[in-house]
């Protein structure tokens, strides 16, 4: 995914505190500090922020040192911006099939030091034939986005096999998943355990008994970021696991009663929780009640509750008495458990949503 400015500001911003902490380590004698006399640490500290074309364009031909530390460090490497191929690559991302044959004419003394991959916009046998090229158990992370579908095969069986192989990784290093495309796995298709799984993101599960099998499954699990495309009161698996971070997007029909279940089953230690909401015109979400009926589920842990609507869903706020400029600034508020350790909630609401809650 490509950065937005603010995006960019924040990774800019987060690059010069770490670059000061950096030098304040750097123990130099002398009156000052020159760039020249830093260690390679720290060089490669800079390279982990910037693009491989940025790296050349700043560094390359400055000088021998330079352009050894250029050739040894796994590069983060965009096919639709490189040409020129790094000797070692630690990250690629291919988002279009006309990029397939810059892959194909790498050698697989490239991928060494590979840790993470993003593919989307491609067909299955074209994510297979990466999958199957590179070594894929050193992998900590990968994004599986949007694939082609050639209807040439069954497409959801074809999904189906390459979410198999992409979490069958958890067995080694994989550590972090995203799946943009419909969750197609059958709970008979799913491991026992993902030994190492700590985040995962997958766009359509089927409902809260299917995702409490997946959260069974993963006793690492912190962060999960997921959209259901069903409501039922089917039977949840309860749990024990860590998840502390979940930002869920439920069916528009599901009711405060099912998702008070969930989370008491299946969220023990959840610490922070976002919850994002369609809202239709002629069909207005179930979870659409008051502070009250919202603190009654929460678990009396949480540390920050987000209420969002889905940008792009058919919103007319006019009916909400919102003008255009009250639409962007949130509603903040507070939520505070009785418990053995008395704690507040820190509460954010768009604002389309807040005559609900102050009902």
């Amino acid at each position: 995914m490509e950065m937005n400015e603010d995006d960019s500001f924040i990774l800019y911003s987060f690059m010069m505190m770490k670059l000061f902490k950096l030098f304040k380590k750097q123990k130099i004698q002398g009156n000052g500090s020159l760039f020249e006399d830093l260690t390679n640490e720290i060089y490669y500290e800079i390279f982990d922020y910037l693009s491989y074309n940025e790296i050349t364009s700043s560094f390359f031909n400055l000088n021998i040192r330079f352009n050894n530390l250029i050739s040894n460090y796994p590069q983060h490497f965009h096919l639709r911006n490189h040409q020129v191929i790094p000797r070692y690559i630690r990250s690629f991302k291919i988002t279009l099939t006309s990029q397939i044959s810059l892959f194909d004419s790498i050698e697989s003394s490239h991928f060494c030091s590979l840790r993470s991959i993003s593919l989307a916009n491609l067909r299955c046998d074209q994510i297979l034939g990466i999958l199957n090229t590179i070594p894929s158990k050193q992998l900590e992370h990968i994004y599986l986005g949007i694939c082609i579908d050639d209807r040439k095969a069954n497409f959801s069986k074809v999904l189906s096999t390459i979410q198999i192989q992409v979490l069958s990784l958890t067995h080694y290093r994989l550590k972090s998943c995203q799946i943009k495309d419909q969750f197609s796995l059958a709970i008979s298709d799913l491991f026992s355990q993902y030994d190492q799984l700590e985040y995962l993101q997958i766009k359509s599960c089927e409902n809260f008994s299917f995702l409490s099998e997946i959260l069974l499954r993963t006793p690492k699990l912190n962060s999960l970021d997921v959209s259901l495309r069903e409501s039922n009161q089917s039977i949840l698996t309860p749990n024990q696991c860590y998840l502390t971070t979940l930002n869920l997007r439920p069916h528009s029909t599901c009711s405060i009663a099912e998702l008070k279940d969930f989370l008491g089953q299946c969220c023990s230690h959840l610490h922070n929780l976002s919850v994002y909401l369609y809202v239709h015109r002629h069909t207005p979400p179930e979870l659409l009640v008051d502070k009250d009926q919202w603190k009654n589920i929460l678990p009396i842990q949480l540390k920050y509750f987000r209420l969002k609507s889905i940008p792009n869903s058919s919103i007319h706020f006019y009916q909400f008495g919102i003008d255009n400029e009250q639409c962007h600034k949130p509603f903040h508020d507070q939520i505070y458990f009785l418990s053995e350790q008395h704690h507040v909630c820190r509460v954010r609401i768009d604002a389309v949503f807040v005559k609900y809650w102050n009902r």
